[in-house]
């Protein structure tokens, strides 16, 4: 189940395409909207409710600093997203593994992912998935969350595979506050049945997203890399 990049040249710049739109900036946001709209449930109770929006969302964004990319940097990152791509389009199976260090790269430079930009840092260690999160909640469907913000961080471990996402929630926290362990007992089915009816909602609207991933296999954190398999033939 959130970057002032230095400035790039023309000739580095990709041809923006929408054939992995839910991957980018879609599914970051899916994510956290998802995290916070159980976190806010979860206490319940209209006073509570209001105790727990102010103690974990914002009126104001923070903006999340990410390293300075240099061009070989993100031409070697681009270079791994392209050739997902290109499997997915030709029914090629590949496994392409992405460092951390790649997807702040695409995220720093790459058009496809403008709206994660100074949003979202990434960091990956024991199969684990870290992300620095600042991203507006207006899509939660709750109220007074229209103007709020969440700033914070969530560390995870994540699986996709048939269709699905499954995610193995560890640490969540904002302003400054964790929120205690005992809240993701319990809670991890409902989040990736949620997470997953809103993501098969945002395939349904792209066709050319919904393509790209009828055609992914499987992905999932391992060690320091995220790892993308795609189905080839057996996707066709």
């Amino acid at each position: 189940m959130n970057a002032s990049p230095p400035l790039h040249s023309p000739s580095s710049l990709p041809e923006k395409k929408s054939g992995c739109g839910c991957c980018a900036g879609g599914c970051g946001t899916l994510f956290v909207a998802g995290l916070a709209l159980l976190a806010l449930l979860v206490f319940g109770g209209w006073w509570v409710y209001g105790l727990a929006l102010d103690s974990i969302t914002s009126f104001e964004p923070v903006t999340l600093q990410l390293e300075p990319v240099s061009d070989a940097q993100f031409a070697a990152a681009n270079e791994k997203l392209m050739q997902v791509r290109s499997a997915t389009a030709s029914h090629e199976s590949v496994t392409v593994a992405f460092t951390a260090a790649d997807l702040n790269a695409l995220i720093a430079r790459h058009p496809d992912f403008e709206e994660m930009k100074g949003r979202v840092h990434v960091a990956m260690a024991d199969s684990l998935l870290t992300l620095d999160l600042s991203v507006p909640l207006a899509a939660v469907p709750l109220p007074r969350l229209k103007h709020r913000w969440f700033n914070g961080q969530a560390i995870f471990g994540m699986a996709y595979s048939d269709g699905n996402f499954s995610f193995n929630l560890r640490s969540l926290g904002a302003n400054g506050r964790k929120v205690p362990d005992s809240f993701f007992q319990g809670l991890t089915s409902a989040f990736d049945d949620s997470f997953n009816e809103g993501f098969d909602k945002s395939r349904q609207k792209n066709a050319r997203s919904d393509e790209f991933w009828n055609d992914v296999k499987s992905i999932g954190v391992l060690d320091d890399q995220l790892i993308v398999t795609t189905k080839g033939n057996e996707g066709a």
